[in-house]
This record gives C-alpha cells, structure tokens and sequence, in this order.
C-alpha cells in the first residue's frame, strides 16, 4: 500500500486493467446513438429545412454542432 493522489490512483487502476473508459453511445455525455448517426448520414441534406443541420438538430432534440460533428466523424 502507498499514498497517491487521485488521478494517481485512477491512472494505476487504466494501467492494470481494472478500469477502462466508455466509447461512443456507452458514454455517460452520448446524445446520439449509432442508429442515430447513420439516419443523420443517410438524410442530411445542405441547407434544407428539416434535414439540414439545424432541422436534423430540432428532431433529436441536441445543438446544430453536434449534427456537424456526426456528419464529419468527429465523436
């Protein structure tokens, strides 16, 4: 046994295995899920009222950026 911070303690527990973090639609900050994303994909018109970024952002209820962000495989 032997002092540590926190984040010290944290990191030890990523580096033997016993945590280890979230991705994608199983994180905690996840709005969107993968079926969510390949509809936005798949339905995405520029500039269109209700499948542009900001239409497709009104339907599932999060900001125009997060649409642009799925669009761009950027989360």
């Amino acid at each position: 046994m032997e002092w540590c911070t926190d984040s010290e303690n944290t990191q030890h527990a990523y580096n033997i295995g016993l945590a280890h973090g979230l991705k994608g639609e199983d994180g905690n900050a996840s709005k969107l899920t993968w079926e969510d994303v390949k509809y936005i994909r798949e339905h995405y018109i520029p500039r269109n009222k209700l499948y542009g970024t900001r239409g497709l952002a009104r339907t599932f209820n999060v900001d125009h950026t997060t649409i642009m962000s799925a669009l761009h495989n950027e989360s």
